[in-house]
Parts: structure tokens; sequence; C-alpha cells
């Protein structure tokens, strides 16, 4: 069975090291079950969906990663 792509909205991990944000994300569109954006203007490699807490923090983050559509 073939590997399930990850969703925009799983394609992120964030972690906190040594008093840094590290973010990853996964650029590899084979990997990614890119989504359209609401305007279809875009394609959306990776999101937060709104804001997400930074582990142990008292931090928020906002992640939209896209390209234009086209």
């Amino acid at each position: 069975m073939p590997n399930r792509k990850l969703s925009p909205y799983e394609n992120y991990q964030i972690e906190v090291k040594d008093n840094k944000l590290i973010i990853i994300v996964d650029l590899d569109e084979s990997n990614v079950a890119l989504k359209e954006s609401n305007s279809g203007q875009s394609m959306v490699v990776s999101t937060t969906g709104g804001a997400v807490v930074v582990p142990q923090t008292r931090y928020k983050l906002n992640l939209n990663l896209y390209y234009p559509a086209g």
C-alpha cells in the first residue's frame, strides 16, 4: 500500500531548542497533498490553520507556506 501523503495541516513540526524556535516543513511535493487556497490563487504546502501554541512558551505561531497557483 502506498504511503499516505501529508495534509498541509500535518506538514509542519515545531520545537524549541536552546531558546530557539525550530520549524520543519517537508518541501517535497510528492509527500504532501497540496491544497488550493480558498481564493484559488495559491497552493498551500503547509499551514497551522490558525494560531498554535509554541511548546514550553507563551508564544503563538501562525504559519502559512504557499506558492502562486498556475
